[in-house]
């Protein structure tokens, strides 16, 4: 077993001695992207799955509808034809918008915004909410 410490966030071990613990974890862990990245919250999209978004694809399907080739209206507009294909054939649960995943949201946008305004805000007047006391919140707007 060697001797000396390890990050309590990620595990990875410090070859230093106990006494830079402190110094390694501020180098390493707080101010690297390599250590510790697996704590991070942000997302980030990995695919470009329907970045052509939803106005695009209405314009390249009323393109369709007026007699320009699929495949053609696909490269025109950056759509896949496939999925232009889908859509106009009405494959999909809502032809001409664009949502990824099966899953939808609980709150209205403008719920969400106005959650994310109060968050912000309390924040600011440095009364920081726990993640309970967002869903708690949210719970009491959706059912509103």
């Amino acid at each position: 077993m060697p001797t000396g410490a390890s990050c309590p966030l990620c595990g990875r071990f410090s070859p230093r001695s106990f006494g830079n613990v402190i110094i390694w974890l501020l180098e390493q862990c707080y101010y690297s992207t390599n250590y510790c990245s697996s704590m991070v919250r942000t997302y980030r999209k990995r695919t470009k799955r329907g970045s052509y978004g939803s106005d695009r694809l209405a314009l390249a399907l009323r393109a369709v509808r007026e007699g320009v080739p699929v495949k053609r209206a696909g490269l025109q507009f950056g759509i896949p034809p496939r999925t232009l294909r889908r859509h106009r054939y009405g494959k999909v649960r809502i032809p001409g918008s664009v949502k990824l995943g099966r899953l939808r949201t609980a709150l209205p946008e403008e719920f969400e915004v106005e959650l994310r305004n109060y968050v912000k805000f309390m924040e600011k007047s440095m009364y920081g909410l726990t993640t309970q006391d967002v869903r708690r919140l949210a719970f009491e707007l959706a059912a509103l």
